[in-house]
């Protein structure tokens, strides 16, 4: 049976369980964010996705076991990327980035338009 044992402040798109604990996304004013949460509902990291002119999102999702989550993002000023969330260790680590011939982001100005 499922128990709910959070009030999370947002309503949840989607969530995912590993060994380290639970982690949810949401998207407080239409920012995709990921909130970890321990199986006991104490939260213990909440890490906004996006920031201004930014995108991501969550892909290439680990086991229970592998505690990893990857998240792709891109903006104009930024090449695309993959970074690896760990669950246990609450930490962000950029896994790779993809490179492109001539690009300057000072070229580029990015901006989030609501």
């Amino acid at each position: 049976t499922w128990q709910r044992f959070t009030n999370p402040s947002e309503p949840l798109e989607q969530f995912y369980l590993y060994d380290a604990g639970v982690v949810a996304l949401s998207k407080p004013n239409n920012v995709s964010t990921l909130t970890v949460y321990s199986y006991q509902g104490q939260e213990k990291v909440i890490l906004p996705l996006e920031h201004d002119g930014n995108v991501a999102w969550l892909s290439t999702l680990g086991d229970f076991e592998s505690n990893k989550i990857r998240i792709r993002s891109m903006s104009m000023t930024t090449p695309p990327q993959w970074e690896e969330f760990d669950v246990k260790t609450l930490t962000k680590s950029l896994y790779s980035q993809d490179t492109y011939q001539d690009f300057d982001s000072q070229h580029y100005v990015s901006k989030r338009i609501f």
